[in-house]
């Protein structure tokens, strides 16, 4: 795949996680600065700090398994995928319906290049300056 059309997957992978926040699905992160990249990318709905609230994983839980269905976006080192699996599971005994697709889908495109969420606004900015480019 060139880096053209993995820029363009990416525009595309993000778009649907703007998308489905507009439709109210939250979207789960390990921190602020998570947050604030995908702010910057334009989600602009409910975006949960996992790190910042000093919770406990089971009162975590306990609070999301309301929610119908969650966005999984941690980071994607060893400890991010090993929160992402955790979430996944106790989630998905709760009834919540678990989205990983755009988390594994960004993950296998930028193996080398992105590992954190937190850098995800920068690629994106890259990304639409190289495709407004060629």
């Amino acid at each position: 795949m060139t880096p053209i059309e993995k820029y363009g997957m990416l525009i595309k992978l993000a778009s649907q996680l703007v998308e489905e926040s507009k439709k109210g699905v939250p979207i789960i992160v390990e921190g602020r600065k998570d947050l604030t990249s995908l702010k910057r990318i334009g989600v602009k709905g409910r975006i949960r700090c996992v790190k910042s609230r000093r919770q406990n994983f089971i009162n975590l839980i306990d609070e999301l398994k309301s929610e119908r269905e969650m966005i999984i976006m941690t980071d994607f080192d060893k400890e991010g995928e090993e929160l992402a699996r955790q979430l996944s599971i106790a989630l998905t005994e709760s009834r919540v319906k678990v989205n990983n697709l755009i988390r594994e889908r960004i993950k296998s495109l930028f193996r080398n290049e992105i590992k954190a969420v937190e850098e995800l606004a920068d690629f994106y900015e890259k990304a639409m300056c190289q495709l407004a480019s060629s």
